[in-house]
């Protein structure tokens, strides 16, 4: 397993090697020849490195060829292994601590009975400051204290009556928002926040956080006592909280899997591999990068129009005979207008998601549905009536998802 902090360049490595068996049929030279390839690989590395892990070599017996060949390969590839006391209950030296010398990442290290395992513990402390939390600037609307009462009272009294000098579908649109914008000003103001982002996890619960706090005061009780006794009990308490653990995990990701569609799906199927789709080509300048992107779909864009004007269309007439009719044709100029009934179904059905341009986030237009349908209904009929479709709602905000095609074709 290998995991990289890219703020700071160092790069962890947890290692371990099964013992043989007649099971897993895995002799020592399979593995020393996969070992040879992976530092091969990682001592060209520019990051600093720390390789830890279980390996299941006997280093404390350098007479044995296998583990001649396994100093060989750490010391040519200019690493050092810093573990020269026994790891296991055996007297052996199993577990190991591997950087470079030149890095000096390593400060100290030392090795403790385990509680839990025949296997010891190796703590040391590195030359490495903690990363601190990763902060955003957020401007967001303030809900904690919003009332929908008020609120709803006010939207009646601005929305009661549209003025008659309001007679195109822009003006209308833009009399709305406005309204919206006044009162969620006043109710709901934007405020502007830095915020730490921290991963959160969603199957982690109350239960699991109570069995913590009792599994960290059985640990400190048996460290103080050093009693068998309280020992087991810590041990089954850990054990608990373990099971507790997986079958919350099993059961989030079970219900998440059953019940999502199949984009839910595949993203729910990344998450447990930890795969990320949000891969950028390598670059030395964000300023090039966003140029060679806007180059890109710019160049796009104008190949899709210069296809489109090279095609000749058909020229339809909008006369149409229906089957069975005694009439020559119909000719479709007359929308018939739509009524108050039919635009509420539509709004009822809308997904709560909202842009930040919305007049209105869709959660709060559902709560006040009977306000804003018959100024909803007046500007779909007037926009359709005029054939002029609200400028103010041609604005989107776009975030657009880098496929890896496309990252094929840029590099």
């Amino acid at each position: 397993m290998c995991i990289t902090d890219s703020d700071s360049g160092l790069t962890f490595i947890c290692v371990y090697r099964p013992k043989p068996s007649k099971v897993n049929k895995y002799p020592i030279s399979d593995f020393l020849q996969e070992f040879d390839n992976l530092m091969d690989e990682v001592s060209f590395m520019p990051n600093k490195l720390i390789i830890v892990g279980d390996f299941n070599v006997h280093v404390n017996k350098p007479e044995l060829p296998d583990v001649r060949h396994f100093h060989d390969t750490i010391s040519i590839n200019g690493f050092q292994q810093h573990i020269t006391v026994p790891t296991h209950i055996s007297g052996n030296t199993l577990d190991l601590l591997i950087s470079r010398p030149d890095d000096n990442i390593v400060v100290t290290h030392s090795v403790k009975k385990s509680l839990i395992s025949d296997h010891f513990l190796i703590e040391f402390i590195l030359a490495y400051n903690k990363p601190p939390p990763k902060k955003v600037t957020k401007t967001k609307r303030d809900f904690r204290g919003f009332d929908p009462t008020s609120f709803t009272q006010d939207l009646k009294c601005q929305l009661s009556e549209i003025p008659d000098s309001l007679s195109s579908a822009d003006e209308l649109v833009n009399h709305f928002s406005v309204v919206c914008t006044k009162l969620l000003d006043h109710h709901a103001p934007l405020k502007t926040r830095s915020l730490s982002i921290r991963t959160r996890l969603p199957w982690f619960n109350e239960d699991i956080a109570c069995a913590r706090r009792v599994r960290r005061r059985l640990e400190r009780k048996w460290r103080k006592s050093q009693s068998e006794h309280d020992r087991t009990c810590y041990l089954d308490q850990l054990h608990l909280v373990n099971d507790m653990i997986t079958s919350a995990k099993t059961e989030f990701f079970k219900t998440k899997i059953a019940s999502g569609d199949d984009k839910d799906l595949f993203r729910t199927i990344n998450t447990l591999l930890n795969n990320s789709n949000k891969q950028l080509p390598v670059y030395s300048s964000s300023d090039i990068m966003s140029e060679q992107f806007s180059n890109f779909f710019k160049s796009k864009t104008d190949k899709i129009r210069r296809d489109l004007d090279a095609v000749v269309m058909p020229n339809y007439d909008i006369d149409y005979k229906i089957e069975g009719d005694e009439q020559a044709g119909h000719r479709l100029n007359v929308f018939e207008p739509t009524s108050l009934e039919e635009v509420e179904k539509v709004l009822v059905k809308l997904p709560n998601k909202t842009c930040s341009i919305d007049p209105l986030p869709t959660w709060l237009l559902k709560q006040n549905l009977s306000l804003v349908v018959p100024i909803i209904t007046k500007i779909v009929n007037v926009s359709m009536c005029t054939g002029n479709f609200p400028t103010t709602l041609k604005n989107a905000i776009v975030t657009p998802i880098l496929k890896n095609r496309l990252l094929i074709q840029m590099c």
